[in-house]
């Protein structure tokens, strides 16, 4: 099993920086499961929602984790909050049942 050191010697040599704790913070990044949290929904959701475009997203490779910016969870958060159209066709009216 290869142990940190090799890890720091993989980097190394392919320019790859060492992760510092915290910097996912000082970029404002969350995981997935963080951004599920904030929007209310389960892990599996928040990654459909990602790949639907609802929600920014990104993973480097296969299998690496994925980062979202907290202001994308937020700005959708403020979306899905306010009382917009429900459809994106201007000219689709409403009805008001009585």
């Amino acid at each position: 099993m290869a142990g940190p050191s090799s890890a720091f010697a993989h980097s190394g040599n392919h320019e790859i920086e060492v992760y510092r704790d915290g910097e996912w913070a000082e970029r404002r990044e969350i995981t997935l499961e963080a951004a599920a949290q904030l929007i209310g929904v389960t892990k599996m959701t928040a990654l459909r929602m990602i790949r639907r475009g609802d929600v920014k997203g990104r993973q480097v490779c296969k299998g690496a984790p994925w980062v979202i910016k907290a202001e994308d969870v937020a700005a959708f958060s403020a979306r899905k909050r306010s009382p917009g159209s429900v459809t994106p066709n201007p000219a689709q009216q409403t009805f008001e049942f009585q």
